[in-house]
Formats: C-alpha cells, sequence, structure tokens
C-alpha cells in the first residue's frame, strides 16, 4: 500500500506519515480521522478492539443512537464473557442504560437481567423490577412473566401467573375489575390462610378504588375473620359503602344486621331505611321479627298496627309464626277488628305447617262451641231441679216438676216416677251434686 503526496503528487510507502520528498504530513482519511477522535474519547483498552472493528458503530452511539448503544452493550457483554472482565460488564451496563432511556425495549431487557443478575451493577431486585415491567407494560409476555416472578415470589401466585398472567398484570396496573376478579380467584382456588390473605389484599385494592362487589366482599372479610382479623367496625364501614354504592346484597346485609343486632345495636328503624332501599330480600321470618318489634316495642315505639302489617307480609310468604301471629291479633282484635273466623283461618295456615302453638288453639277454638252448650245445657238442668221443688207441694211433687221442667229442655229421667217419695229425695240430692261436678269439670277443661 501506499499514498500520494498532497503537495508534490509523490508516490510513499504506506509505513511513512510524512512525505519523503517535501516533507508534508500525508493526508488523513475519514476513517482516521473517526478513530482518533474516537481514540482521544475513549482512552480505556477495552475500546481499542472496538474501534478498530467497530469504529462506525461507536461514533453513531457515541452520536445518540439507541440501537448502536444497545448493540455496543451486547458485543460489550459477549466480550466479558470471553474474556470474564467484570470491567466489560460494567461498560455494557452504562450502554444499556443509555438505549434503555430512549425506550429501546431490548436494552430494558438486557438491563433488566443485569441488575436481576448482578452483572456489571450491584444485585438491586427492585430496580431489575421496574425494567422489566416497562417492557411488560408494553404487551412483551416474556418481560410480564420475568416481572411477575420477581414482584410475586410467594408460590400462592404460581398457578396464577401460569394460568393467568394476563388478569395478574391489569389488576398490578390497578384495574379495580381485574383486581376483584384476582380476589375471587383466590377465594374460591384454595382454603390455605396464604389464599385467604392474598383474597383480602386483592378485594381491599379493588373496594378503595370503588368497586362495589369488592366493597361487600371486603365487609364480609371484616364480618367473618377472612384473610384478615375480625372487625365489626369495619365490616360495617364497607357495607354501607357498597350499599350507597348500590349494592342490594349489602343493604340486605345491614338490614338484617341492625334487625337481629348483629356486629351493631338493634335499631328497627335504620333496618327500615335499608330495606325501603332495596324494596325486597327480606324472608318472611326477618318480616315476622320486625311485626314483632313493633308488637313489645323491642329498639322502636309500640304500634300494634304496623305490628299486623308486617306479620301480613311475612304470613303471606309462608311464615308459620306470623300466621300464629295473626290468629292471635284477630281473635284478641289486636291491631285489627276482632273477627274469630279469620283467626281460624290463619291458625289453620299455621297448624298445617306444623306450628304446635297453632294447633293447640286451633283445638281450643273449634271445642269451644259444643263446650258453650254443654255449660247452657247444664244450668238449665240446675236450675230446673232448684225451681222444681220451689213450685212443687213436696218431695214427690218437686221432683215431678222438675222432671216435667227437665223434659221441656229435651232431658228425660225414666222410671222416677215409679220410685218411692225418699228414694226420689234421695236423687233429687244426688242430681244437684252431680250437676255441681260437671260444672266444675266443664269450667276446668275450658281453662
Amino acid at each position: 500500500m501506499s499514498w500520494i503526496c498532497p503537495k508534490c503528487e509523490t508516490e510513499n510507502p504506506d509505513r511513512l506519515s510524512v512525505c519523503e520528498v517535501c516533507d508534508s504530513p500525508r493526508e488523513r482519511s475519514l476513517t482516521d480521522k473517526i478513530k482518533e477522535s474516537l481514540r482521544a474519547k475513549y482512552s480505556d483498552a477495552l475500546y481499542t478492539p472496538l474501534i478498530q472493528n467497530h469504529h462506525t458503530l461507536l461514533a453513531s452511539a457515541e452520536k445518540g443512537e439507541a440501537n448502536s448503544q444497545y448493540k455496543i452493550g451486547e458485543w460489550l457483554r459477549a466480550y466479558a464473557h470471553g474474556y470474564s472482565s467484570d470491567n466489560y460488564n460494567k461498560t455494557a451496563v452504562l450502554w444499556y442504560q443509555k438505549a434503555a432511556m430512549q425506550d429501546h425495549i431490548d436494552a430494558q431487557i438486557k438491563l433488566a437481567r443485569c441488575y436481576e443478575e448482578g452483572y456489571g451493577v450491584s444485585k438491586d431486585i427492585e430496580t431489575a423490577i421496574k425494567w422489566y415491567k416497562k417492557v411488560a407494560d408494553k404487551g412483551d409476555e416474556t418481560a410480564m412473566s420475568k416481572y411477575l416472578k420477581l414482584k410475586y415470589t410467594s408460590k400462592t401466585y404460581e398457578a396464577v401467573i401460569r394460568y393467568r398472567m394476563t388478569l395478574l398484570v391489569a389488576a398490578d396496573n390497578g384495574n379495580r375489575n381485574s383486581q376483584y376478579q384476582l380476589g375471587e380467584w383466590f377465594s374460591c382456588h384454595n382454603s390455605q390462610s396464604s389464599y385467604r390473605e392474598e383474597a383480602f389484599f386483592w378485594f381491599e385494592k379493588a373496594a378503595k378504588s370503588g368497586h362495589g362487589d369488592a366493597m361487600l366482599k371486603l365487609g364480609e372479610c371484616y364480618e367473618n375473620g377472612t384473610g384478615v382479623y375480625s372487625d365489626y367496625s369495619e365490616a360495617i364501614k364497607w357495607y354501607k359503602k357498597a350499599a350507597k354504592n348500590g349494592n342490594d346484597s349489602a343493604r340486605l346485609r345491614l338490614a338484617r344486621a341492625y334487625l337481629y343486632g348483629n356486629m351493631v345495636a338493634k335499631n328497627v328503624e335504620e333496618t327500615l331505611k335499608w330495606y325501603d332501599l332495596v324494596g325486597r330480600g327480606l324472608d318472611g321470618a326477618d318480616l315476622c321479627n320486625i311485626g314483632y318489634a313493633y308488637d313489645v316495642g323491642d329498639s322502636v315505639q309500640v304500634n300494634k298496627v304496623k305490628a299486623v302489617e308486617y306479620y301480613r307480609k311475612a304470613a303471606e310468604r309462608g311464615d308459620e309464626v306470623a300466621q300464629y301471629n295473626m290468629g292471635v291479633c284477630y281473635e284478641n282484635g289486636v291491631g285489627v277488628v276482632k273477627d274469630i273466623s279469620l283467626a281460624k283461618y290463619w291458625y289453620e295456615k299455621s297448624a298445617g305447617q306444623g306450628y304446635e302453638q297453632a294447633k293447640e288453639i286451633l283445638s281450643r277454638i273449634s271445642l269451644e262451641p259444643v263446650s258453650k252448650k254443654r255449660r247452657q245445657v247444664i244450668e238449665r238442668v240446675l236450675s230446673t231441679l232448684l225451681v222444681g221443688p220451689l213450685i212443687g207441694t213436696g218431695a214427690y211433687t218437686g221432683i215431678g216438676t222438675s222432671v216435667d221442667l227437665l223434659s221441656k229442655w229435651g232431658i228425660e229421667i225414666p222410671g222416677l216416677w215409679s220410685i218411692d217419695d225418699p228414694i226420689n229425695l234421695t236423687l233429687f240430692i244426688l242430681f244437684i251434686v252431680i250437676g255441681m261436678l260437671i260444672t266444675l269439670i266443664d269450667n276446668k277443661d275450658v281453662t
């Protein structure tokens, strides 16, 4: 190789840097100029082979071209692998960082791995997670998997990452629907405490983001101590948030909590407030209990009319206790006009469902007409036996008069006329005693 002197045009050997005839300096090529500039800037020996063989790449990287910067990092990492030099790794990280800051995906992944494994930089899992997430957010599944495995190291997440990775990524990015679904996944797939704790964790995130169903679930967790220590005040707080967010299930929970005094002091007015917002849902037993509260003044002012109103609602829904109470109200005229036929109707409804008290009262009501008639007959017998002697002129005549009077009432005493007077008198007294005993027994049966 030779070169031509730019001044005297003498051909000189390539080994000479000045003309051998006129001593003029050899004219430098663009390549030489680039290499000389790079050597001045990158004096470290590790750049020597790079400048010699890849000066164009280094020049491009030096000007800020992201892909060239990434390739320089790759070249240095490969060189470091061959020479086991940590200095090459450190320099590679610097170039990866330059490219990564310009959103170069491959550079971001390589930089994340360097921080994950401690290549050329101190091991830093949090920084590795940050860089993997940047790529994961662009939809790269490899980066997603790495990011999730580093962040969610618990064994409870192994199946989620394997089968529901997209759901976990969305939940991690703050999607409240995905957070709620993830909470449901954990609550349904295993009964271990670690799964319950994770369910609570995601329900709480979704609830705090305004997810109504998650608010309900969070309230249940606090009420039942699922994944968190039981806390009734927190449970009520989240039930109210869910209810105000339009969740009918939460409204019903609040209605029942105030009705039965669960987690809060009993308050029927609060029960009705939440029940009115739902308009449905409470069963017959609940409505019967509201009626009972009005009936006896339990946490609310006594109001017999309202008691009957709720007893009726419950009875119409088939609650046997409410049907019995309706019978009591109609039998005694409490909150309604007294009506024995309607009382029997409701008692029969209740008894038909096996309610024992209704059966007993129904039996009493059915026997009352017979008992009343029997009392009337006995009263007539006794009055006749007493009146007969008074209007007669002796024992024999008195008994005869009594027999005549009894006959008018359809009561026959055969053979009484054929008995001698002392015997008739004895029988007369015996009739009075028997009548009194029958009256006592009958009164006992009635009471």
